[in-house]
């Protein structure tokens, strides 16, 4: 190796002692390809306890100071947050944290890779570190001990800048499966869910350091007796496995106080991430794919469109509030008696409807976290009544322009009987706009302003509208529609922009179900039939273009008059 080669080297040593995100990217860059996002270099500063060399990451800054947030009392819901990050006076990075960290994080977003670029770190620098590796099972638990052993024996640059950490087989250091004894002082043991940890010792020395990494898995947390006997494991045998023993000198003396780390996936209301999070000796910090202001956590590793993707398709297959767990990391509450978890798709024409209605729940604002605007077209068929959800269009941010242009560009496309705008408030607004752009456009049709009355609850009216109905499996969608069936699957979480809208729109066609009732079930009366006493459109389904043609040519008329 050159000299210039060798100095580089010895000089990231230097700065790697004081950046643990530089050091992984130096001497593991081909574990870490990519600049850590923001969120890693929180957890790197969290587990290393080392938090200076936050000052020179500048573009994680605002996450850090905004994301990383533990309550101060896990079990009062309305506590306040604390931050992990703070600035002192100098504008420095200070941490506000105790040792022991319970870190929810998303499923495939390199937790483990991260825990095992740390544990390495940290037997190379810090020789007094003892670390327990904790997983589901031994196997998985050996396999990671594996991933770092190899960089031990193998990694040019790690002998080039500690020289040989490796024992020979004449040291009494063990060189296992399960555990690595260095030869500067470090150790990693490698243990599986309920293994043994209590007791753990070597030369007097008990560990300092218990990295968990993903302890629980989908079936251990489906069983009561399973996760009763971890969660008693942990308390009886995990924390209590750094005690300090009694006479402690020399290395034992010098050794840190234990530290516990718990990094994991969400799975259940019931699992240990869980159980931590309500426990007063642990920082709980949680994340999901999408963070609060709907930027995603990782960019680099699942954008918003795949994000997207894989929420759709679990909302199609069932399987949203398992997604919410395990990428949003939230726990939803469900009601599986109030809407399906599969809907009916079902082919369809305008020509088979009777009545169409669109009906519009506009949201204007474009600031983090607002509502969104939603279009939703509706039909119900001439031959039975059965109701369809047609159409949908929507999305945060929609500009007014965007808006009037798309309710346009549906009505060409449906031809609905009925259109409805929400008209609370400002949104009054847009049905005064929509009308002048009749004129520009020189399409004229009716619009119905629809005002909620304050009693009347959104839920309420969801639930009374479309739960019956899509239980009964009377409600069919023409396509996938993942706004509509991400609010229902989503109930009673999250937003219900969709699911107004859609509510709306069947109000509108309320009042159409007499029109497709059979000739048998029609009651006889003083009046001529049915057919001579509505408007053309309502006759059949082929006249309606007619009669919205002649409505519009009579009252373009008008207007010219």
């Amino acid at each position: 190796m050159k000299p210039e080669e060798a100095k580089i080297i010895k000089d990231a040593v230097i700065t790697g002692a004081a950046d643990p995100a530089f050091w992984l990217r130096f001497f593991l860059n081909h574990w870490f390809p990519a600049p850590f996002a923001p969120f890693h270099l929180g957890i790197i500063a969290l587990v290393t306890r080392k938090v200076e060399f936050l000052n020179k990451y500048t573009y994680a800054h605002d996450f850090l100071l905004k994301h990383f947030k533990y309550a101060s009392d896990p079990r009062d819901p309305e506590s306040v947050e604390l931050p992990v990050f703070q600035l002192n006076d100098d504008g420095k990075f200070i941490m506000a944290a105790g040792p022991n960290n319970n870190i929810i994080v998303p499923r495939g977003f390199s937790k483990t890779t991260l825990l095992n670029g740390i544990n390495l770190y940290e037997l190379c620098v810090d020789g007094t570190i003892f670390n327990c590796y904790i997983s589901s099972t031994a196997t998985h638990a050996e396999t990671q001990l594996g991933n770092v052993k190899f960089e031990l024996e193998t990694n040019t640059k790690l002998h080039i800048a500690y020289g040989n950490l490796v024992p020979d087989k004449s040291d009494p250091e063990r060189w296992t499966n399960d555990q690595l004894q260095l030869l500067n002082g470090g150790i990693l043991i490698a243990r599986g869910r309920g293994g043994q940890v209590r007791g753990l010792n070597y030369r007097a020395r008990r560990p300092n350091r218990i990295t968990i990494d993903d302890l629980e898995d989908e079936k251990s947390i489906k069983s009561p007796l399973i996760r009763k006997e971890t969660s008693d494991w942990f308390y009886a045998s995990v924390m209590p496995a750094g005690n300090e023993m009694a006479g402690a000198v020399g290395d034992a003396e010098m050794q840190k106080p234990l530290q516990v780390n718990n990094l994991g996936t969400l799975l259940g209301p019931e699992c240990l991430v869980m159980d931590l999070s309500n426990d007063l000796d642990f920082n709980t910090v949680r994340f999901g794919s999408v963070v609060d202001d709907e930027t995603m956590l990782w960019e680099y590793k699942q954008p918003r469109h795949v994000y997207d993707q894989k929420r759709a398709a679990a909302s199609r297959n069932g399987k949203l509030a398992q997604f919410v767990r395990e990428y949003d990391s939230l726990i939803r509450v469900s009601d599986e008696s109030i809407f399906p978890a599969v809907f009916i798709y079902q082919p369809t024409t305008r020509a088979d409807m009777a009545a169409v209605a669109q009906a519009l729940d506009p949201a204007i604002s474009g600031r983090p976290g607002a509502d969104h605007t939603a279009l939703v077209t509706v039909g119900r068929r001439l031959s039975d009544g059965a109701l369809w959800v047609l159409d949908e269009w929507g999305g945060i941010g929609k500009t007014p322009r965007e808006v009037i242009d798309q309710y346009f560009i549906n009505y060409v496309k449906w031809q609905p009987t009925h259109s409805g705008i929400e008209a609370q408030q400002y949104q009054a607004a847009l049905v005064h706009l929509m009308r002048e752009e009749m004129m520009r456009r020189n399409m004229v049709f009716s619009i119905t302003p629809i005002v909620q009355g304050k009693d009347d609850r959104k839920d309420d009216r969801i639930i009374g509208v479309l739960s019956p109905r899509y239980m009964n499996g009377f409600i069919r969608h023409l396509r996938p529609l993942p706004g509509l069936e991400g609010n229902l699957n989503d109930w009673p979480n999250g937003k219900k922009d969709y699911a107004d809208a859609a509510s709306m729109a069947f109000t509108l066609i309320g009042a159409t179900a007499g029109l497709v009732l059979p000739e048998e079930f029609k009651s006889p009366t003083d009046y001529g039939p049915a057919e001579e006493q509505l408007p053309p459109a309502f006759v059949t389904a082929g006249n309606h273009y007619i009669f919205h043609n002649q409505q519009r040519m009579q009252q373009q008329t008008r207007y010219r008059k």
